[in-house]
């Protein structure tokens, strides 16, 4: 059997315009690309990512649709500064969020019961706490900048430690859940 080989001439002008319609092409890729990851950036730091899914009853609908909240929606809710120490933080630490009681608020839900569920599937109940009294947080900032999963955010549920002593128990450091990611309602 005999194998047939074409060679196929090739003059410089020909090899110059196929490079620099290839070259052309993948600039177009390129830009496309970028263009793609501004916008899907801009989306992210804009809050347009759920953060936050709350289930459970609650007032917003009446067959208790999960709600899926944004760090925008969050943010647009009344916020709650506080500096603490905690036991997973060097030194002082000023936290800002929502306060818990004002997402029930808005929630239209009159519970302070709720399960809450992090990223990594730690789960806890949270009950007992005065939520009127007490401005524990949903916080979003740490020392004034947004916390990434890896800073363990971007949500921490925190509690006003130094402000209040008597909350420095136990099962409110346990309460205090880093990279929340759902609420039940109960």
């Amino acid at each position: 059997m005999k194998q047939q080989i074409t060679i196929i001439k090739l003059d410089r002008l020909d090899v110059k315009n196929c490079l620099t319609s290839n070259m052309d092409f993948l600039k177009h890729c390129l830009s496309s690309l970028l263009l793609c990851l501004l916008i899907c950036s801009y989306g992210i730091a804009a809050g347009a990512e759920t953060v936050l899914t709350v289930t459970g009853k609650h007032g917003l609908s009446s067959d208790d649709t999960p709600i899926e909240l944004t760090l925008a929606m969050l943010e647009e809710l009344p916020a709650t500064t506080f500096t603490s120490e905690t036991p997973w933080t060097e030194g002082p630490t000023v936290w800002e969020g929502v306060r818990l009681s004002e997402l029930m608020k808005h929630l239209e839900s009159s519970t302070t019961r709720f399960h809450a569920v992090a990223l990594d599937d730690y789960e806890i109940t949270f009950e007992d706490v005065d939520l009127e009294q007490y401005p524990v947080i949903l916080a979003y900032k740490k020392d004034g900048k947004y916390m990434s999963v890896r800073e363990l955010g971007p949500l921490w549920i925190m509690f006003p430690f130094d402000d209040f002593p008597n909350l420095n128990i136990q099962i409110n450091r346990a309460r205090s859940i880093w990279q929340l990611q759902k609420i039940e309602l109960l």
